[in-house]
């Protein structure tokens, strides 16, 4: 469902303006399981095309030696949307 939305979103928003990524995605380090396991397939491996949503991800896609905080502003622009992950580990530890 959370697929559906992102794509009715695509249609709406920036059009004409191209974008690295369609979703960056916050998250704490805590849940780096659950992205990888559980939000990565449902989101990049849409069944039944195989054509998913383009992901940024601080742990693959930031540039190295680059300030989190410019790494982070800079993957919000160059991304369609921003899906921030609020667990209950993020709202309870410093991540």
């Amino acid at each position: 469902m959370l697929r559906v939305w992102f794509q009715s979103l695509r249609s709406q928003k920036g059009k004409g303006k191209r974008f690295l990524y369609d979703v960056f995605v916050s998250h704490c380090r805590q849940d780096q399981g659950w992205m990888v396991q559980e939000l990565l397939p449902a989101l990049e491996d849409c069944p039944p095309a195989g054509r998913g949503l383009p992901l940024c991800l601080h742990e693959w896609d930031f540039e190295p030696g680059k300030d989190v905080a410019d790494n982070a502003a800079d993957s919000m622009v160059g991304s369609w949307v921003t899906l921030c992950v609020l667990s209950h580990q993020a709202l309870h530890t410093p991540c």
